[in-house]
């Protein structure tokens, strides 16, 4: 291209942004001035031009910002800060043409989160009123699993922890009190199945673990003392096999009655002493049958003759 030509071309390139910048098309001009340095980058003319519709559009930018910001200002003063975080999400690209903005994402952020503590602190309190109903109506379970469900919230942990540990205490106080007759009685088999149910209750309770204890010990006495005569004649007869050193049929006498007494020192005893005899007397059979048995071989090697037998 004429060097003529050049500057005719330019000059209508010129006067072509001018048009576009009086007409405030901003986005036009600018493209416009990008195509003219693609073909003549080192034009200070359209650099400069070029710079000023940055300049102007940026601070068109800045004052459109202004504006959107001041229309948010209802929603500051009505505490709406889930739509103001909406409007200000539109204006985050522009954060870095007007920085004041980021302060203003976190301002409204901050201001939400404490809103959203103050909505659940609200409905904490509302949910505490109830629980404190129903542990009056003794409505121990309901109260229990919805306190459980507003520890998910995480707030008032210990004063939740608290509250939760005395529904507790108050049902099995409560169940306990309602079985008075069952737990002063002797069906010991149901007391600890009930006392099991508790358990689940609350597994920690040491007061279920005494009752268990309790109950545990009393159960072994009454079946101690419901079988008394049986455990007589079962340790005079245990005696009598020992002393007619039936060894086995001790022991296995005196485990049966340990099942049933546990505590039994006499069949204990005997357990003891008859085991060490069986074992013992299992020992001399052995040898004496091994003896048996060697004398036996001998005499029928004597009946035999030497022919039946092979010496290398």
């Amino acid at each position: 291209m004429a060097a003529q030509d050049v500057k005719i071309f330019l000059k209508e390139a010129m006067e072509r942004i001018k048009n576009l910048m009086a007409q405030e098309k901003w986005a036009e001009a600018h493209r416009a001035c990008l195509e003219i340095l693609r073909f003549d980058p080192e034009n200070l003319q359209i650099i400069r031009l070029a710079g000023k519709i940055e300049k102007i559009v940026k601070n068109l930018n800045i004052k459109s910002i202004k504006s959107d910001i001041k229309s948010l200002d209802p929603l500051w003063s009505e505490g709406r800060y889930e739509e103001l975080l909406e409007n200000l999400k539109h204006l985050e690209p522009y954060i870095k043409e007007y920085p004041p903005l980021k302060q203003l994402i976190l301002k409204a952020q901050e201001g939400y989160r404490k809103k959203v503590v103050q909505e659940q602190d609200g409905y904490y309190q509302e949910e505490k009123k109830k629980l404190e109903e129903m542990i009056r109506e003794k409505k121990f379970q309901d109260a229990l699993r919805d306190a459980e469900k507003l520890r998910l919230l995480n707030l008032h942990e210990s004063e939740l922890r608290s509250i939760t540990e005395r529904i507790k205490k108050q049902w099995l106080e409560d169940e306990i009190s309602q079985n008075k007759i069952l737990l002063e009685g002797e069906k010991y088999e149901e007391i600890l199945l009930f006392l099991q149910h508790l358990k689940s209750i609350d597994p920690r309770s040491d007061k279920i673990k005494t009752l268990m204890e309790g109950t545990k010990k009393k159960y072994e006495r009454y079946k101690v003392d419901q079988r008394k005569d049986y455990i007589y004649q079962g340790l005079e007869k245990i005696k009598t096999l020992y002393q007619l050193k039936k060894y086995d049929k001790a022991a296995e006498g005196a485990k049966e009655i340990l099942g049933i007494d546990v505590k039994n020192e006499t069949a204990r005893g005997i357990y003891e002493k008859a085991k060490k005899r069986a074992a013992r007397k299992g020992e001399r059979d052995l040898i004496n049958q091994m003896r048996k048995s060697y004398k036996q071989m001998k005499e029928e090697r004597k009946k035999g003759g030497k022919g039946d037998y092979i010496k290398l």
